[in-house]
């Protein structure tokens, strides 16, 4: 969906899927991939979990956003690529931050 502006965002990509263009007008957007426990022996697989979150006060709120988390697996290939677009994904979570 376009927006005001240009604005730039992370372009996310799991195995040459696309996962999300994560954007905000007026906030942070982030990135990042935690390990699961060092030394578990995953039951499912999964070793680690991509994370796409931010915060913005673009609605007047200040709030806490999310893009989803995804399992990933060894082998898995994670692209985060900086681009300049309109036409980004909305959260698929907001909540008001709490607590100071």
């Amino acid at each position: 969906m376009p927006h005001k502006s240009f604005t730039t965002c992370l372009g996310i990509s799991v195995n040459g899927k696309r996962i999300c263009t994560a954007g905000l007008e007026d906030g942070i957007v982030t990135a990042e991939v935690n390990t699961t426990e060092a030394g578990a022996a995953p039951v499912s697989g999964v070793i680690a979990v991509l994370h796409v979150h931010g915060s913005s006060t673009e609605t007047g709120l200040d709030e806490l956003l999310s893009w989803g988390m995804h399992e990933l697996t060894v082998g898995d290939s994670v692209e985060i690529k900086i681009i300049s677009t309109d036409e980004f994904d909305e959260p698929t979570l907001r909540e008001p931050r709490t607590g100071g």
